[in-house]
């Protein structure tokens, strides 16, 4: 087992983060990185803090990876008790676009603790699609990205006349059209239909995410007897619920899922939507991501360990085959909230991670493994 030390993406004394745990904060080409820059924690998620959307350069030099020409993108404001949960979601659409998610459109507290979804030119700073009132999904696939609209969010997305229920949509990044994949009510039937209880809860869609090919999307909903993944095709067929399902969950390939067995050993497994378990990929993790190649699996521990680790194993190995960190300070982890969410670099050969620095600072790095 090899100890790998990280190298911070940008010199700041505030904090920075990146995405989700299994977006990667990379341009398609490899050759710029999107992270979020905060000054500090929020004292509460009634009180407004400012962010800010960056993007740098990414270079490779005789196996030396360094970031430069750093430059803000967009202001951005956050309202949270501690650190924003997965920062801005920032997921880059083409190596010139981004689209990231914020508080407030306009800045003021009429809006306060509303989430929007925008699209940015990051050459010219233009706002090219947004603010639309929804949660974003995991990531752009394919020229567009899923995302979920609750009843709380229609009367602010009156610009938008194919919002019309909350549901599941997806927004096309060329055009700016916005179409209904299956509707809240849609879903809450199904998973009734499959012997599980709807509760108000279930209404609330979390972690939505298109398989590779972006042909089906996945969602997590709660039932009163236990918290499920049900997917469908892109127009609201095929419905697949997995009951009882694993945690951080994402898609294996067109398929199937990869995921930590929590009901169990607590190791990460690939599954079939049904819920089977087909192969063991790795040992045990939380916030998982796997290499292109599906060879590497990087990781952090179970909730409010301590130290908190990222280690990434090789497929079908129980054992870590490197250490990217060992970090006793837990609190801007655990209580703050800003996960370590690791994810692999478009090549394979580095993570990328949040570890936490002195006091409640943390910062966005990368590790080189190949």
């Amino acid at each position: 087992m090899s100890q790998i030390k990280p190298v911070p993406v940008c010199e700041y004394d505030g904090s920075s983060m990146f995405s989700w745990n299994g977006t990667c904060p990379e341009s398609p080409d490899g050759t710029r990185v999107c992270y979020t820059r905060i000054e500090r924690p929020g004292e509460s998620e009634s009180v407004p803090h400012a962010a800010e959307l960056w993007i740098c350069d990414k270079r490779v030099s005789d196996g030396t990876t360094t970031f430069g020409n750093h430059r803000r993108v967009f202001n951005l404001t956050f309202h949270a008790e501690g650190y924003k949960h997965n920062g801005s979601m920032a997921s880059w659409v083409d190596e010139r676009t981004v689209v990231f998610r914020h508080d407030a459109a306009d800045g003021t507290a009429a809006e306060v603790g509303r989430e929007f979804i925008s699209v940015i030119d990051v050459e010219t700073g233009k706002v090219l699609h947004g603010p639309i009132a929804g949660d974003l999904g995991h990531y752009a696939c394919r020229g567009k990205i899923p995302f979920s609209v609750h009843e709380h969010d229609l009367s602010f997305n009156a610009a938008y006349r194919a919002i019309t229920t909350a549901g599941i949509y997806e927004l096309e990044f060329r055009t700016g059209a916005i179409r209904l994949v299956i509707s809240t009510d849609d879903i809450v039937r199904f998973i009734a239909s499959q012997n599980a209880t709807p509760t108000e809860r279930s209404r609330d869609i979390m972690h939505v995410m298109y398989n590779p090919s972006a042909t089906r999307v996945m969602v997590r909903i709660d039932a009163q007897e236990y918290e499920t993944i049900v997917s469908t095709d892109l127009h609201g067929g095929d419905p697949v619920l997995t009951p009882k399902k694993p945690l951080h969950q994402l898609w294996y390939d067109d398929d199937t899922y990869m995921a930590v067995d929590r009901h169990d050993s607590g190791n990460i497994f690939r599954y079939a939507r049904s819920g089977e378990k087909l192969e063991l990929l790795a040992g045990p993790g939380n916030h998982i991501a796997a290499s292109p190649d599906r060879s590497l699996y990087v990781t952090d521990n179970l909730y409010h360990r301590t130290p908190v680790v990222v280690k990434v194993y090789e497929k079908g190995s129980l054992e870590p085959v490197y250490v990217l960190d060992q970090n006793p300070n837990d609190a801007p982890i655990w209580k703050l909230r800003a996960h370590a969410n690791p994810v692999f670099s478009r090549d394979g050969r580095g993570v990328y991670f949040v570890r936490a620095g002195e006091s409640s600072r943390v910062e966005a790095v990368f590790a080189a493994i190949g």
